[in-house]
């Protein structure tokens, strides 16, 4: 009997982009061999967009999600994004990876239509159907990763001090609050909040006298 995968909205965003930007190859655990999923700084920025733009997908009906018990297409458009591209209003929503591959023929993107499979791959898939059903849901290889803290000093240090290495300037506000927000999974709008760049290039220059 042939089970139909489905994931939730917010999972299939956030790791959806995360497997384009890896060259849309599967995010693998450990030990499965695949390479460490390590984004450069405009990788960042491009999983960022790529997220918002699922999102956008999602919420205006093109990107098509379904809901328990009757895993029907939810008619759009969909409520509106609560707390930025982070986040998706109503947690219950799910896609199913043979609706993502619809989508990514019908919407014309540029890229290619095993970004589907590579996102499937980067799922450890239940055994068991839900109760009732022939949908199977699963949970990412590689989370999300954990809550960003109300103080993020010292790691926005660290990325001031990686960005500064990489080129030789001083970072910008938004540079560092767009590696931050990436590695919490929040908006750089979030991140900004949670550090003073002022302190971060006075931690620069420390070091570098």
């Amino acid at each position: 009997m042939a089970y139909e995968r489905m994931l939730f909205a917010d999972a299939v965003c956030f790791l959806g982009a995360a497997v384009a930007v890896n060259g849309f190859k599967p995010l693998l655990q450990y030990g499965e061999g695949g390479t460490p999923f390590a984004p450069s700084y405009d990788d960042i920025e491009r999983q960022l967009h790529i997220e918002a733009y699922l999102r956008r997908c999602i919420r205006l009906g093109t990107l098509p999600v379904r809901r328990w018990p009757l895993y029907g297409i939810e008619p759009a458009p969909l409520a509106p994004v609560d707390g930025g591209v982070t986040t998706l209003e109503d947690p219950g929503l799910m896609v199913s990876i043979a609706d993502f591959r619809e989508w990514i023929k019908r919407s014309q993107v540029q890229a290619p239509e095993s970004w589907a499979d590579a996102l499937s791959d980067s799922i450890q898939w239940d055994d068991q159907p839900i109760p009732g059903t022939q949908i199977v849901t699963g949970e990412p290889k590689v989370g999300r990763p954990r809550k960003l803290g109300d103080n993020a000093q010292a790691e926005a240090n660290k990325i001031a001090l990686e960005l500064y290495n990489s080129n030789g300037k001083m970072p910008t506000q938004k540079a560092i609050s767009t590696k931050l927000g990436t590695k919490y999974g929040a908006a750089w709008s979030t991140a900004k909040d949670r550090f003073r760049v002022k302190l971060c290039k006075e931690y620069i220059k420390t070091l570098k006298q």
